[in-house]
C-alpha cells in the first residue's frame, strides 16, 4: 500500500513538474517579442507564482521516487533502473534551476528595475530560456520514465489475461 502511495505520488509530482516546464517553455517563447519593461514586469508576477509552486514539488517527488527505488530494489532490475533514473533526471532539474534559473529569477524580482532592466537582460534571459529547454526536456525524460514501467506492466496483463 505504502508502495502504490508514494508511486502515484513521485508519478503525480513529476507530471505537475513536467507540464510546469512544457508550459513555461511555451510561454518563454511568445516572451521573445516583448521589450525589455514588460519582459521584467511579466517575469517579476510569474516567478511570484511559479516558483515556490516548484520549489514544494521537488522534494516530496525526489523522496517519493527514492523511497519507490528503495522498495522495488529486489524485484524487477528494469522497473527499478526506470525509477532511478526518472530520480536522477528530475534532480538534475532541480540543480539546474538552484544554479541557473533561480539567481536570475531572484535578481529579476528584487533587483531589476521594469522601468529601466539591465543592459544586458537580453543575454540572462536567453541564458535563463535555454537552461528551462533543458531542464523541461529532463523533467519530461523523468516523467516517461515513470511512465514506461505502467504501461509495460499493462501490457503483461492485457497478454496475461488472453492467454487465461
Amino acid at each position: 500500500m505504502a508502495l502504490n502511495i508514494a508511486r502515484f505520488i513521485h508519478i503525480f509530482l513529476n507530471g505537475i513538474l513536467a507540464g510546469i516546464g512544457v508550459g513555461i517553455a511555451a510561454t518563454e517563447t511568445a516572451n521573445l517579442k516583448l521589450d525589455g519593461t514588460m519582459y521584467t514586469t511579466v517575469e517579476r508576477h510569474k516567478h511570484a507564482v511559479v516558483t515556490p509552486l516548484t520549489l514544494s514539488l521537488y522534494f516530496p517527488c525526489i523522496l517519493a521516487g527514492s523511497f519507490v527505488a528503495w522498495r522495488e530494489r529486489g524485484g524487477n532490475k528494469g522497473v527499478t533502473a526506470l525509477t532511478v533514473s526518472s530520480i536522477v533526471t528530475i534532480t538534475i532539474t532541480f540543480i539546474l534551476s538552484f544554479l541557473i534559473n533561480a539567481p536570475i529569477n531572484g535578481a529579476q524580482q528584487h533587483e531589476w528595475d521594469p522601468q529601466n532592466p539591465p543592459k544586458n537582460w537580453v543575454q540572462m534571459r536567453d541564458r535563463w530560456n535555454k537552461s528551462h529547454i533543458v531542464r523541461s526536456v529532463f523533467a519530461v525524460i523523468s516523467l516517461a520514465c515513470n511512465v514506461l514501467p505502467g504501461s509495460n506492466r499493462a501490457r503483461s496483463e492485457a497478454r496475461d489475461s488472453r492467454r487465461a
